[in-house]
């Protein structure tokens, strides 16, 4: 018999705790989210010392829901860790280097903004992005789109590239893939034909999903009427759940419109 190295051993013992909490079965098919979510927990809860808090389940895109048996501290201490990309770097690469096409998005994510004790470097962030999207995950589409249709990383800027990328993005359900393929639709760019009615379609069918850019794009077209009949109601609407969820663009247009 083959003997397994140390990292194959862990990777071993860590999915099998995956599928206990999963679901139970030997035979369980993690998502790349779920394997995600599963290795970063057990890397918080140990950096955290948050040894009672435990981590019911985890949905295939990701979400998760943990449950504190003692203090909530333990439990803020560890929700912190894991909204957090502090000393995450040589997991995300661990998880990365094997496979993990989440990790790989995170990678780049990191590269791009210099974060996580990572340099910032844009060549970095597309190699991790282009991965990452290789092996399916749409918020690597999505980001390796931004990139082309910014020239950034050694891409020579490029927009048919970008609207290939959104619209796979999108296809995969990356809520800000769809309203990033809407602006290809609304302008004209990458080799579609300006449609605005398409755009709208798009940031609708984004920021009904939660997407704070897309309700940004959304008001902007009512306010302007792109696409949609002018409406002023709808676009103050649409802008105000778009500064809820952080859009500072949509934060400026209300203010600009008194309210």
């Amino acid at each position: 018999m083959l003997a397994r190295s140390p990292r194959a051993r862990s990777r071993s013992l860590f999915l099998t705790l995956v599928i206990v909490v999963v679901g139970g079965c030997a035979g369980a098919n993690l998502t790349p989210e779920q394997e995600w979510v599963m290795a970063k927990f057990a890397d918080c809860k140990t950096r955290t010392n948050a040894i009672n808090v435990n981590l019911d389940r985890v949905a295939p895109n990701g979400s998760w829901h943990a449950s504190m048996a003692q203090t909530q501290t333990e439990y803020n201490r560890l929700v912190a860790c894991m909204n957090s990309e502090d000393d995450s770097a040589p997991l995300y690469r661990r998880l990365a280097d094997g496979g993990n096409s989440r990790a790989m998005a995170a990678l780049g994510w990191m590269y791009e903004r210099g974060s996580g004790g990572l340099a910032q470097d844009d060549a970095e962030a597309v190699k991790w992005y282009r991965k990452g999207a290789d092996a399916g995950n749409a918020g690597a589409m999505t980001n390796l789109a931004v990139m082309y249709s910014r020239g950034r990383g050694g891409l020579s800027q490029d927009d048919a590239e970008a609207a290939t990328w959104y619209r796979r993005g999108a296809d995969g359900g990356s809520l800000r893939a769809m309203a990033g393929l809407g602006t290809m639709y609304e302008t004209g760019r990458g080799g579609i034909e300006k449609n605005e009615s398409e755009a709208l379609r798009w940031y609708r069918k984004s920021a009904e999903g939660g997407d704070s850019y897309a309700m940004y794009l959304l008001g902007r077209a009512y306010e302007r009427g792109t696409g949609v009949a002018v409406d002023r109601v709808e676009a103050v609407q649409w802008y105000r759940k778009a500064a809820a969820g952080g859009s500072e663009s949509a934060a400026q247009r209300l203010k600009a419109l008194g309210k």
